[in-house]
């Protein structure tokens, strides 16, 4: 994440039954922008058994709130698979981003989710929520969170590598 108006947070170790709570002001009406770094698993039969087993992610505006999990073998948005793949060997950002939507630019509204710079997600439902921050769990062995950012407004990682149309894919989990 550039470092001009990101704001950043310690997190480290999740364990099983715990919530990290960070406190961010997250804007529905301008948008917001969390970028993680996190690993978990160990890529092999003895690590993680399944998206049952993961690190979530809930981001809140006080209007909107929506979930990321992430498993040694798969990103879900609640329960929906986005992106498979052994999770453990990741040394990609994952970024997710509000945005209001834009009829004027052909913009969704909701959430949209990036491994690296290749979009996974876009116009990602919401839920509703009262609550504001970034709230962080885990359901089985617990994760490591190694960096945290957010940020104002919805932004789009930069690209540098090939993100053309011949080298995204889609897959089922």
């Amino acid at each position: 994440a550039d470092s001009v108006g990101w704001h950043h947070a310690n997190v480290g170790k999740v364990k099983k039954g715990v919530v990290v709570n960070r406190p961010a002001e997250l804007s529905s009406e301008v948008g917001y922008t969390v970028e993680l770094k996190a690993t978990f698993g160990n890529g092999e039969r003895t690590g993680w058994s399944g998206v049952g087993d993961c690190l979530s992610v809930r981001l809140c505006d006080g209007m909107n709130a929506g979930v990321l999990n992430m498993s040694e073998g798969s990103i879900c948005w609640g329960d929906k698979p986005l992106y498979c793949g052994d999770m453990s060997a990741l040394s990609d950002s994952i970024r997710i981003a509000w945005h209001k939507g834009s009829s004027e630019h052909n913009v969704l509204p909701g959430y949209y989710v990036w491994v690296g710079d290749m979009l996974v997600g876009q116009g990602l439902p919401a839920e509703s929520a009262s609550e504001k921050g970034i709230f962080i769990s885990s359901t089985a062995n617990g994760g490591t969170v190694s960096s945290l950012s957010w940020t104002s407004g919805a932004r789009a990682p930069q690209t540098e590598r090939a993100s053309a149309a011949e080298y995204s894919y889609s897959i089922t989990c």
